[in-house]
C-alpha cells in the first residue's frame, strides 16, 4: 500500500496523466486501483492507530459473573443478545435512563488502574461489555462509529458507581473515576466479534 501510494503521488506531482501514451492499459489499471485505495483509506480512519476489540463480556443477570464470548449478535435499541440489559434482568433495568445498549472500556485504562491502585478489573470484572485497545473512548461521545460491521453511537461517559465496589469487592469506583469508559447505542445491528477494528468517519 505504501509503495503504491508513493508511486501514484510522484506521478501526479510530475503532471503525468493516466491517459499518457507512456502507460499501457495494465499500468493505468494499477494506478487507478492504487488511487482508489488511497482515497478509501483517507475517508475511513482508525480513531487512534489500529483500534480493536480485545474482549466481549455478558452477564445473564444483575450481579452474576461476566462471561467471555468470542462473538455476539447486537440489536438496535436492545444491545447485546443474551446480556442482562437486553433481557431486562440487569441491576438498573427498572429505569432506562440508567443504562444504554453497550458499554465499552479501554484495556489501557484497566492496566493503569491496576498499576496505580492495585485494583484488578480486567477479564470483564469492570462489568463493561466490550474491552478495546488503541482507542480514546472519550473522543466518541456524541459520535457514530463502527465496530466491524456494527454501527454504534457514543452517548455518554460510563461513570463508575458504588455497585461496582460491591460486586468486585474492590475500590473500583474511586479507581475508575473520570475514566470509566463509554455508553453507546446500537444504530445498525450485526455480529460484534473479538478482533473487530473500530473506525469512525471523518
Amino acid at each position: 500500500m505504501r509503495g503504491h501510494a508513493t508511486g501514484v503521488i510522484s506521478l501526479l506531482r510530475s503532471g503525468i496523466g493516466l491517459r499518457d501514451a507512456r502507460f499501457g492499459s495494465r499500468a493505468r489499471r494499477c494506478l487507478v486501483q492504487s488511487l482508489s485505495l488511497i482515497i478509501a483509506a483517507a475517508r475511513v480512519r482508525s480513531v487512534v492507530g489500529v483500534a480493536e476489540v480485545v474482549g466481549i463480556y455478558l452477564a445473564e443477570a444483575g450481579g452474576r459473573p461476566m462471561r467471555s464470548v468470542r462473538a455476539v449478535e447486537t440489536a438496535v435499541g436492545q444491545g447485546l443478545r443474551g446480556d442482562r440489559y437486553q433481557t431486562g434482568t440487569g441491576e438498573w433495568s427498572y429505569d432506562p435512563r440508567l443504562y444504554d445498549d453497550v458499554t465499552l472500556i479501554a484495556v489501557e485504562v484497566l492496566a493503569a488502574v491496576a498499576a496505580e491502585h492495585g485494583v484488578r478489573l480486567d477479564a470483564g470484572m469492570s462489568r463493561r461489555n466490550v474491552e478495546t485497545r488503541g482507542l480514546d473512548l472519550d473522543e466518541l461521545v456524541g459520535r457514530r462509529f463502527r465496530v466491524g460491521k456494527v454501527e454504534l453511537r457514543g452517548e455518554r461517559p460510563c461513570e463508575p458507581c458504588r455497585y461496582l465496589d460491591r460486586v468486585t469487592g474492590q475500590s473500583a469506583k474511586a479507581a475508575l473515576q473520570g475514566r470509566g469508559g463509554l455508553r453507546a447505542s446500537v444504530i445498525r445491528g450485526g455480529v460484534l466479534q473479538v478482533g473487530d477494528v473500530v473506525t469512525t468517519q471523518e
